[in-house]
């Protein structure tokens, strides 16, 4: 299994959405599309990889 060097929390967090649903714009949002960014880069980048880890 690998890890992402990212993480992130949400203080409050329903105070943080929207009655649609969506996120508020915040720093909160910000460090959020971080992490799915990195969840996002990571097995790109290892999917050529896969027999070494598996």
């Amino acid at each position: 299994m690998f890890t992402i060097p990212n993480q992130s929390s949400v203080a409050k967090a329903y105070n943080e959405f929207n009655e649609d649903g969506t996120m508020k714009d915040s720093r909160y949002r910000d460090r959020v599309v971080d992490v799915i960014e990195e969840l996002h880069k990571f097995p790109l980048l290892l999917r050529d990889k896969a027999d070494y880890y598996f």
